[in-house]
This record gives structure tokens, C-alpha cells and sequence, in this order.
């Protein structure tokens, strides 16, 4: 949460000339509730449950997509493997107290009721090392314009992946 995929993802894949699949929207499409409402009603390991079998099932939809995929998705080891075989991961990493920072105190956001910096931070110790095996490119969303993350990411990418349909 708040590192930058809804908002880096859409211009990224209009770059690629590929679609945008958002795991929140998809959520909500596979579920009839928001990730909030989800975690409230169900728990936080129904949710996770629930995010993890969206991203697999882009992950197997036919073509390239740009896929912005719940952090939660990295702890269990279905989604690492099926990462790691079809899909280029880019980490958008930033510090904890950025992520904070940026996290409204909301009821809509999933575990409202635990304080921005110990859930974030609380989650960095815990995946953090997981996207380290995971990601293919790491880019830091901390401080740069979105544009600029775009074009960083643009610019990493391998020249095969920027023309693959």
C-alpha cells in the first residue's frame, strides 16, 4: 500500500501499448467487495487468499498485461513460483515512513485500525526479503515524480519485454 502501482501502472502500460490490470479493481470484480470490506468481514487471510488467486489468474490470462498486484501476494509461495516463471517483477520499493506517510487513516483501507508506521513496517520486515528474491527490477518510488518512475522503469526495462505483445 501507497508505494505507487495505481498510479505508476496505467502510463506504464500505455508506454507498453499493454493493459493495466489492477488487483484492487479485480478484487472487487471477483468478490463484490473491497479489500477493507473483504478483510473486515472475512479476515486478513481471506483477503490475502483472494489476492493471491487474482494475480494467478492474470498472471494466466492470454497476452501481456501490466499487473499492479497486492504486496500481500509475495508470501505465498504459488504466487513466488508462478512470478518467477511468467512474469518480469518490478518492486516499487519505498521506505516504511514514506509508505506511512501516504496511507490515510481510513476505514477503507484494509487494518484501518493498526497505526500506518508499525503496519508498514510490520510488513517490510515480512516481505521485503520475499520481492528481494521475487524482483527482476527494483525502483525506488520514494521521492520521484510518477512520470519519472515511469521513465526509470521504461528505461530498465529489457529491450525484449518493451516490444513483446
Amino acid at each position: 500500500m501507497g508505494s505507487g502501482k495505481s498510479t505508476i501502472g496505467p502510463p506504464l502500460a500505455a508506454s507498453l501499448g499493454r493493459p493495466f490490470v489492477d488487483n484492487d479493481t479485480q478484487l472487487f470484480e471477483r468478490t463484490g467487495a473491497t479489500a477493507a470490506e473483504l478483510a473486515g468481514r472475512e479476515g486478513g487471510d481471506a483477503l490475502h487468499a483472494a489476492e493471491a488467486e487474482g494475480l494467478l489468474a492474470a498472471l494466466d490470462a492470454p497476452g501481456a498485461a501490466v499487473i499492479a498486484a497486492a504486496a500481500s501476494t509475495i508470501t505465498e509461495p504459488a504466487v513466488r513460483d508462478a512470478l518467477k516463471r511468467d512474469a518480469f517483477v518490478v518492486w516499487l520499493r519505498a521506505a516504511p515512513a514514506v509508505l506511512a506517510a501516504r496511507l490515510p487513516r481510513s476505514a477503507a483501507r484494509p487494518f484501518a485500525a493498526e497505526e500506518p508506521a508499525s503496519l508498514v513496517a510490520r510488513q517490510a520486515r515480512e516481505r521485503d526479503p520475499l520481492f528481494e528474491q521475487i524482483a527482476d527490477l527494483t525502483v525506488e518510488s520514494d521521492h520521484s515524480p510518477p512520470d519519472a518512475v515511469v521513465a526509470d522503469i521504461l528505461e530498465q526495462l529489457p529491450r525484449t519485454l518493451k516490444h513483446r505483445r
